[in-house]
């Protein structure tokens, strides 16, 4: 009976001392640790379900956008002598970007070298027209176009400058210009630049862009280049309309 109550105090005395010295060894380690932790994911602000909608709406609004494209450029009438064919950019070099790209068209639709290609324009100049030449066809393969834009250097069009329709040939570059003009005709300020009538395989007075003449001419002062800026939304460019002559 003796040895039975001495067991029993020994196991109250076991379990006291270990409430009170695991719980403060528990706390130590916990913080010793705390720095040394995972963080924890913080919520973020939408549900998967909610992202995944959201992605969802993203896509669609930039389908809407090509689509609407695709739908002004179907409506786009050349006359009786040109045929509109629309094609997809589907290739860029980043070390041309601004240059040269390949649209999703070739021979085998009626492409050929020296074809004239539109596209949209720019903000900055979709007021004054939908569209406007953004270069011609370099090369073609039977499925497949390189076109050569406004800002590559082999680039050129015979243009008309203004409302008098003053003669002029538009030479490509990273800096496009005009020359072979009458420079007593040329008046200061901008001036809305059109396709010519003389104009290889292009329409008459398509919208090209601008010529920026920064100064009248005079009998001692005549220009012989103007600056030019194209319309034509080059660098983002999805869709763009090929010219080809009826035949």
């Amino acid at each position: 009976m003796r040895r039975s109550v001495i067991s029993v105090i020994l196991v109250t005395v076991i379990v006291a001392a270990a409430s009170i010295f695991v719980s403060p060894i528990r706390s130590f380690l916990r913080d010793f640790f705390y720095p040394f932790a995972m963080p924890t994911q913080e919520p973020s602000g939408l549900s998967e379900s909610e992202s995944h909608l959201q992605d969802i709406f993203f896509r669609m609004d930039r389908l809407e956008k090509e689509n609407s494209e695709l739908r002004e450029i179907l409506r786009i009438g050349a006359g009786k002598k040109y045929s509109v064919l629309a094609a997809e950019v589907i290739i860029r070099d980043p070390r041309n970007w601004r240059q040269r790209f390949i649209v999703n068209k070739g021979a085998d639709d009626g492409v050929f070298p020296g074809a004239v290609v539109l596209s949209v324009n720019s903000k900055d100049y979709g007021h004054l027209s939908k569209f406007s030449v953004v270069g011609r066809v370099c090369s073609v393969s039977s499925h497949s176009s390189e076109v050569g834009t406004v800002m590559d250097r082999e680039f050129s069009m015979s243009v008309v400058i203004g409302e008098e329709g003053i003669p002029a040939v538009l030479m490509g570059g990273d800096e496009p210009y005009l020359v072979y003009f009458d420079p007593l005709r040329i008046v200061k300020g901008d001036l809305k630049t059109l396709s010519s009538p003389f104009s290889l395989n292009c329409p008459p007075h398509i919208p090209v862009g601008t010529a920026m003449v920064e100064s009248e001419a005079g009998i001692f002062h005549a220009p012989s280049r103007i600056g030019f800026s194209p319309w034509a939304e080059i660098s983002n460019a999805r869709f763009v309309i090929i010219m080809i002559p009826q035949k």
